[in-house]
């Protein structure tokens, strides 16, 4: 194997949201923590007209027109993808194709949805040739569904074929490139046919853009790297923890206090993350002030945009 070969652990997400809005914000918050590439939801009960928005992801939905059952594969931004429409004889299913173009042997994720007359499990389904790269296992998250959260992992190894090469024109050198223009231009000639003048202008101007302006690789494979929100805090942190493991005491015992107990967990962790999120913009709209300058205004606009998304 090439050194320069690196081994990512690309994460799939296959859940029965059962209504995501009332859950978004705890739902994005797991996409973060758990490094998840792709999820695959089934059931979000969204309204065609509403704006659904999950920072560094692209959504792909197919809503119903009652806001109940629908699909979406959530992708993020990473990686390259593209959605395809899927025609089905059964108006009653729904179906969802994404194409990725960067993911090494995972190509394709399709999302089916068939409306069930009461609840049934979730099914993942590979093909052959990929099914045994995959490894499954069952999140302890729920968010308040009826469904699990079904985790499904496997290792890429990614190369350096999907690169592409730019100039990084912030340690340009604009001085040597001028000087080296001027020098090739004062016995330019621009006599002649003009197609040959345009191409021997655009060999000096690459000429000097290759000795004044370095190159540097950007390879376009899935991120390794997941930013947490500006908000989460060291609390929200036990606040979840202690909600998973309510859970898994109601999954071990399911007896009425546990599901009691586990409901007042659920109900705390959504007050704290609202609770934080609001703090979080009142603590932003005090740090504005007339004495900041406008680099600090800068980033705080971008803090901004992060904390709306």
């Amino acid at each position: 194997m090439n050194n320069s070969n690196k081994i990512l652990k690309v994460k799939l997400l296959q859940w029965n949201a059962q209504s995501l809005r009332p859950k978004l914000s705890a739902f994005e918050n797991i996409l973060i923590q758990e490094k998840i590439h792709i999820c695959i939801l089934s059931e979000p009960w969204l309204e065609p007209s509403f704006s659904l928005k999950i920072n560094a992801y692209n959504i792909y939905r197919l809503d119903r027109d009652d806001s109940y059952g629908g699909i979406a594969i959530v992708i993020h931004k990473s990686i390259k993808a593209q959605c395809n429409n899927v025609d089905l004889p059964n108006f009653h299913i729904q179906a969802l194709h994404v194409k990725m173009f960067n993911c090494c042997f995972l190509e394709n994720v399709v999302a089916i949805y068939c409306p069930p007359n009461k609840s049934s499990a979730d099914i993942t389904f590979a093909t052959p040739d990929i099914d045994l790269r995959f490894d499954w296992s069952i999140l302890n998250e729920s968010l308040g569904s009826d469904h699990f959260m079904v985790l499904i992992c496997t290792d890429m190894v990614l190369g350096t074929e999907n690169c592409s090469i730019k100039r990084n024109y912030k340690k340009a050198d604009w001085q040597k490139y001028k000087n080296i223009l001027q020098e090739k231009l004062q016995n330019f000639n621009i006599t002649g046919d003009i197609l040959e003048i345009y191409d021997s202008a655009m060999k000096l101007i690459n000429l000097a853009a290759d000795k004044s302006i370095p190159i540097i690789k950007v390879y376009e494979n899935p991120t390794s790297k997941f930013r947490p929100k500006p908000y989460w805090t060291a609390e929200l942190s036990q606040a979840v923890s202690k909600r998973r493991r309510a859970l898994a005491q109601l999954r071990k015992n399911p007896t009425p206090s546990n599901l009691i107990n586990f409901r007042q967990k659920v109900s705390y962790a959504q007050k704290l993350l609202r609770k934080s999120i609001s703090n979080s913009y009142h603590q932003f709209c005090d740090s504005i002030s007339q004495v900041v300058t406008s680099g600090e205004m800068w980033k705080k606009n971008a803090m901004a945009q992060r904390l709306q998304e």
